[in-house]
């Protein structure tokens, strides 16, 4: 056979098989077009998370979003939170709510069951919540449930108490089975004693060398009954760092990126991108930053673009309720400023030094000696003599409608003559021996106004005449000596006050001590924008003439500010997380929380906190909810104590493998990150509709797919 005729023939085989292969594929694609997928249980996901394994802890929930969120695959709670129809449901119980949560009835559900089999029992959760309110193993959950009383009334558990919608967060807690609840109060607790309730349990933990991780794994558990859930495994790796993560990635179907990957260049994955129910914000410490200088700050800020602000930083927001209110002040005028920081006790260089300009160089001691008034028997202020009697003359200045000697009305007095008389005399008792004084007072406009005093010496001999007329010369010597030296030193202090000035920075405020003006910016580093927009405000505030120090604070540092109320900074920029009910801000505005709590603008107004309180208390229709947060705005407005600035976007990376993901804007909580997977699955079987399908059905099939055919 020649060469032609072998490549003949094998081009012929393999064009035989490649519409063999064609044929299969389309006759596969016109049987499954209209075919029902139907999920199928089984197949593993792997999820790569960046950080280290948190503890499994379930009485430490609501303090690590990791552990929250890997803590919904192994627990179960009273309520849970439906994200789609964001509404609290029944889980372990089915709980009313009463008005405004002063009175909670939560009837636990009958057959619900521990991964070992046993029940889930009143008694496991009266001593959950018991360890929750009575210990010190999660603080944030003890002063929620601080004067709640937990009963069980036989058919129902009952929360009675304060009224707060924070209670109703307390219901999602993890339930934990009461033999658990002692070994954790004991601090013998491990992850292995962990009865799940969950759709999973723990099944094992290990390091992997060759992915560099260390991995925890979930499997079905068997006696939950409760949901529909698909995956058989879940396995967790979590990577000391995003490279060791991005070098393992064709490896995982959910990558948890931790603000540390920007974007994930890989087809495999869908970009699935939320905001939780907190933002970003610029609180100014009342107590630091007088109040028409905030209006100032926030007003300036209403015209400034930060580079760090957009639509890819999270969704940006007016006011803490998410609505379109802005709540800064309409008219940001900087021209108020120096009259503000002059009223602070704060000048620039160039008022400073025009206020020394004028040193003068030539000082005169000013006579003080003689009397503006009196010309006999003399016009001396400090008269010596030996007269026992003496009359005093003066002349009163035009205007003058009675004077006075020593409060005595002279009624010799004639203001058209302007001319009075007093007689100073022993006899009379007017005068005595030894030092006299006599203060002149004149009545003007019928005001009584003291002018001057008289001293005058009454001396028995000429020798004590002599001594005291030396003793006065010598005493008026030394004080016109102090007071020369006094200016002579002045001038030298100006001068050299003048120099000091001299290379200070003209664009900043300083007080009379060159002390310059400074506030203190803290921010915490929750995103990966904040450091940018810490130094963005830093860099605008500074336009005004103020200095600004920036801090960065760590969680360590924020929580010693939250419960030990040192609260030292003058602005505080950082993120705050409002849970389920996004309007409850009464954390963060109530006069309660002033010293010792989230309100870090440290405000105190006594109508704000009842308006906080009615917000918090109880359930509100659209309509109240409304005029009370309108309300609320209104006085934010006034106080310039806050500014909201945006609500971060988080990321997940999803392999397009996994199917049916629920797609929501807002998230609640960490932990609902394991609603949006609850009823995924990766495998599936297809039933075929075999009804009308024949080779005419398929030939009108293709016609009509085909790029090649037109009609």
């Amino acid at each position: 056979m020649s060469i032609y005729q072998t490549i003949k023939k094998y081009f012929l085989f393999l064009s035989i098989f490649l519409v063999f292969i064609i044929s299969i594929h389309l006759i596969f694609l016109y049987l499954s077009e209209d075919a029902v997928r139907n999920p199928v249980e089984g197949g593993t996901v792997n999820i790569g998370i960046i950080g280290t394994v948190p503890s499994l802890n379930p009485a430490a929930y609501g303090t690590d979003p990791i552990r929250d969120y890997l803590l919904r695959f192994v627990s179960r709670s009273l309520l849970r939170y439906n994200i789609q129809t964001k509404q609290m449901e029944g889980d372990i119980a089915n709980c009313n709510l009463g008005k405004n949560f002063s009175e909670i009835k939560c009837y636990v559900k009958k057959d619900q069951k521990w991964s070992d089999g046993t029940p889930i029992t009143t008694e496991d959760i009266l001593a959950t919540y018991d360890m929750l309110q009575n210990n010190d193993i999660n603080k944030t959950a003890k002063k929620v449930l601080e004067n709640i009383t937990i009963q069980d009334q036989g058919e129902y558990i009952e929360f009675t108490g304060k009224a707060d919608v924070l209670v109703l967060d307390m219901l999602i807690y993890p339930i934990i089975q009461k033999d658990v609840v002692e070994k954790i109060k004991n601090n013998t607790f491990t992850i292995g004693d962990n009865l799940s309730a969950g759709a999973y349990i723990f099944d094992k933990r290990e390091m992997d060398p060759k992915s560099n991780s260390e991995k925890m794994s979930f499997i079905r558990n068997i006696q939950n009954t409760n949901t529909q859930n698909y995956i058989g495994r879940y396995t967790f790796s979590f990577f000391n760092n995003k490279n060791d993560l991005l070098a393992n990635k064709n490896s995982l179907n959910i990558v948890f990126p931790n603000n540390t990957i920007d974007s994930l260049s890989s087809a495999r994955f869908d970009e699935y991108k939320f905001i939780f129910p907190e933002y970003i914000s610029l609180f100014l410490n009342a107590d630091k930053v007088d109040s028409e200088l905030r209006s100032i700050l926030l007003g300036s800020l209403t015209k400034v673009s930060f580079s760090s602000l957009n639509e890819a930083t999270g969704k940006l927001l007016k006011n803490p309720f998410f609505t379109d209110e802005s709540i800064l002040p309409e008219n940001g005028d900087t021209t108020k400023m120096e009259a503000i920081m002059k009223h602070l006790g704060y000048v620039k260089k160039e008022v400073l030094l025009s206020e020394h300009t004028d040193v003068k160089t030539e000082t005169k001691v000013v006579n003080t000696e003689t009397s503006n008034y009196l010309f006999s028997p003399s016009n001396k202020k400090y008269i010596v003599t030996k007269e026992t009697d003496i009359l005093l003359s003066g002349n009163a200045p035009s205007g003058v409608t009675g004077v006075y000697i020593n409060d005595y009305h002279l009624k010799n007095y004639s203001p058209k003559e302007q001319k009075f008389y007093y007689r100073a005399k022993t006899d009379i008792g007017t005068m005595k021996e030894g030092l006299n004084t006599y203060k002149i007072a004149f009545e003007i406009a019928g005001k009584k106004v003291t002018k001057e005093t008289i001293s005058l010496f009454l001396a028995t001999t000429d020798e004590e005449v002599a001594i005291q007329e030396k003793a006065h010369a010598d005493k008026l010597q030394s004080e016109k000596t102090n007071t020369l030296a006094q200016e002579e030193k002045k001038v030298a202090d100006d001068k050299s006050f003048a120099e000091k000035v001299k290379p200070l920075d003209p664009v900043y405020y300083y007080n009379k001590d060159l002390k310059k003006f400074s506030l203190q910016i803290a921010f915490t580093e929750q995103t990966p924008y904040m450091k940018t927009l810490a130094t963005e405000l830093a860099n605008h505030i500074k336009t005004l003439g103020i200095d600004i120090q920036t801090t960065t604070l760590t969680t360590e540092d924020l929580q010693t500010i939250i419960t030990k109320g040192e609260k030292q900074y003058s602005m505080i920029l950082t993120g705050i997380n409002l849970g389920l009910f996004d309007y409850n801000i009464f954390p963060f505005f109530h006069s309660g929380q002033a010293e010792k709590g989230f309100n870090f603008a440290k405000l105190k107004n006594i109508p704000l906190d009842i308006l906080l309180e009615k917000l918090k208390s109880s359930q509100l229709n659209s309509d109240s909810l409304k005029f009370i947060q309108s309300q609320i705005l209104e006085i934010l407005k006034k106080e310039n104590v806050f500014m909201s600035l945006y609500s971060p976007y988080n990321t997940l990376y999803l392999d397009k493998t996994l199917k049916q993901i629920i797609s929501v804007p807002v998230l609640p909580y960490s932990s609902s990150l394991y609603d949006i997977s609850e009823n995924m699955y990766v495998k599936e079987s297809l039933d075929f509709k075999w009804n009308n399908k024949n080779m005419s059905g398929f030939i009108d099939w293709v016609k009509k797919h085909s790029p090649f055919i037109y009609e």
